[in-house]
């Protein structure tokens, strides 16, 4: 059977390519908001303007609106005005960084006044930096356009992560660019995460009796996704729990299965999950006698949501 869309009045553009990778792990609220973003081009225009009417009009908080935007800016679906180009631009030149010859490197320190950055990263790194040293901190100034202070804490972190390597320095900070991480707030926001996930890996090392050998990559994967949505421990607990009454043993693929399952039906905190299975359990009690199925429940709960997404009620 043959489909067709009817666009009436007008038609809204979505960006197809990434919306096909990403639709099987977003959210309604992301969902949501791409539809309103494509569909009016005031909303585009003013974000802040219309954000709080948008959200009411939805049914969800103002923050969680703004997660699906920075969701969507991480995709590349969604860019500020005037981002892409310059983005692009070092992109495009980042496999081959700048090398300044002595004249172009004298003139980028005293025009950017650098001097002082130089000495202080210096100090940080506990080394005395060399031409071509100096040459890779007058790229990420001048090439990359980040400020002395996004540098300075950017070698703070990376001396906690005992990399001294004025070479890696330079990768991080490139690669942070490429992902939209230019600004000192932004990277101030990336340590904090990073910080919080290596936290949380430690907590679930210890979880999973995992302790002495190295994360495969699906492990890590899976626990950086985790961190992103902000799963709780207690929220981790549970899953794992199922996973091992579902599974006998720990298993990461089912146990991210559970997790995602959850992120998808819109379950935020482990007391959300456990309120939807009490919901879920009366029912199934009112209809039958039919015993609890954990798969069952995820199944339904997706149902609901997918119909949510693609039939929204008026809030």
């Amino acid at each position: 059977m043959k489909y067709l869309f009817q666009f009436g009045a007008g038609v809204a553009n979505l960006p197809a390519d990434v919306l096909r990778e990403k639709l099987s792990s977003c959210t309604e609220v992301e969902i949501k908001l791409l539809c309103g973003l494509a569909s009016d081009p005031d909303f585009l225009e003013d974000y802040e303007a219309k954000a709080d009417a948008f959200a009411s009009s939805i049914g969800c908080r103002r923050d969680d609106l703004d997660r699906a935007l920075e969701f969507w800016r991480g995709t590349g679906a969604v860019t500020r005005d005037g981002e892409t180009a310059r983005r692009q631009q070092v992109r495009s030149s980042s496999s081959s960084k700048p090398h300044y010859t002595g004249a172009e490197l004298a003139e980028i320190i005293e025009t950017e006044g650098i001097g002082g950055l130089i000495d202080e990263c210096s100090a940080i790194l506990g080394r005395v930096f060399n031409p071509t040293d100096i040459n890779s901190f007058a790229s990420m100034v001048h090439h990359l356009g980040v400020d002395g202070a996004f540098i300075l804490m950017l070698c703070d972190y990376c001396v906690r992560l005992d990399k001294r390597s004025i070479a890696y320095v330079q990768k991080l900070a490139y690669n942070l660019y490429d992902d939209g991480i230019d600004t000192t707030e932004k990277l101030e926001a990336y340590i904090a995460a990073q910080d919080a996930l290596a936290e949380m890996e430690g907590k679930l090392r210890r979880m999973f009796g995992i302790d002495s050998r190295s994360l495969t990559a699906k492990e890590k994967a899976c626990f950086e996704q985790w961190s992103v949505w902000g799963c709780s421990e207690e929220m981790i607990r549970m899953a794992y729990d199922i996973t091992v009454e579902k599974t006998g043993k720990y298993a990461i693929s089912y146990l991210d299965r559970v997790l995602q399952n959850w992120h998808r039906s819109g379950y935020r905190t482990a007391q959300d999950v456990e309120n939807a299975q009490k919901e879920y359990a009366e029912a199934r009690n009112k209809e039958s006698s039919g015993s609890f199925d954990t798969d069952e429940f995820f199944e339904a709960a997706l149902r609901r949501t997918k119909e949510n997404v693609l039939n929204p009620k008026d809030k």
